[in-house]
């Protein structure tokens, strides 16, 4: 389980399964939704542009589908290669070094 954020990069590159997830205020929720308009919310699926973990955003980030998630890559075999071979990508997307700033650039693209 990942906070959304930088963390989610790491354990990427790490080659770290995961489940993104994320919650705050509703307020900022509703607001954050308004004026942010992308897809996904972790950096890793933004720069796959495709789903490669689960993200439990707000009220989904509940304990039972949090728990459900992580499940389902740890028992399903054919998932956990799925999920592991999507993180590969995201880290040959990014590259050996100068990471952070394609990072930025793949992030501002997608929000453009």
């Amino acid at each position: 389980m990942a906070a959304s954020g930088t963390v989610t990069l790491e354990a990427a590159i790490a080659g770290v399964p995961m489940v993104v997830l994320y919650k705050m205020s509703l307020l900022s929720y509703q607001i954050a939704k308004f004026l942010v308009k992308v897809k996904y919310i972790s950096l890793v699926n933004l720069i796959a542009g495709r789903e490669v973990v689960p993200e439990l955003i707000q009220d989904k980030a509940s304990p039972e589908n949090t728990a459900n998630a992580v499940l389902n890559i740890l028992k399903d075999k054919d998932r956990f290669v799925q999920v592991k071979k999507g993180l590969q990508e995201v880290k040959q997307l990014l590259g050996e070094s100068g990471a952070s700033d394609r990072t930025a650039k793949i992030a501002l693209n997608k929000i453009e």
